[in-house]
């Protein structure tokens, strides 16, 4: 368990939460349980989405110039 981590019951009857308050140096591969027997889960955090907006307007591109072959123009290429 880590330093901030909230825990709470997973009895809505219960209601029981704790907050750790120092870091645990022994490892558990289990949550814990509350007094009441039921186990402990962390409360759901919706993940906040990022997003991209492009500096230069909408001539962004992912490919570097620098990196990308330049092929010949088609007018200039000669079939055998």
């Amino acid at each position: 368990m880590r330093r901030n981590d909230r825990w709470r019951c997973s009895n809505p009857e219960c209601g029981g939460e704790i907050l750790v308050l120092a870091n645990a140096k022994a490892f558990s591969a289990t949550n814990p349980r509350c007094s009441c027997g039921n186990l402990m889960r962390k409360p759901y955090i919706t993940p906040k989405l990022n997003t991209f907006e492009p500096e230069h307007g909408s001539d962004f591109s992912l490919e570097d110039p620098r990196r990308t072959p330049s092929l010949p123009d088609a007018e200039n290429v000669q079939l055998d």
